[in-house]
């Protein structure tokens, strides 16, 4: 199973390193990503305004998520 990258930043510098996970696939690494966000703009979602989570594995870029685009989970 490849290795995914997570990571989030608002503008162009990298803020964080959200660690690194084996999925099965660039869909499901895409899934979970979207997942992480929702639980973090669920707590706060207006410091996350202008935030993206870029997901890498082995081979480069897999996604990249803009933060406004995702619904807070309910």
């Amino acid at each position: 199973m490849p290795s995914y990258r997570f990571a989030i930043h608002k503008g162009g510098a990298r803020t964080e390193g959200l660690g690194v996970m084996e999925l099965a696939d660039d869909t499901e690494a895409l899934d979970f990503g979207k997942r992480v966000i929702q639980d973090m703009i669920h707590r706060d979602p207006e410091h996350y305004a202008g935030w993206t989570m870029d997901i890498t594995n082995g081979d480069g870029p897999a996604a990249a998520v803009l933060f406004d685009t995702i619904e807070p989970k309910k």
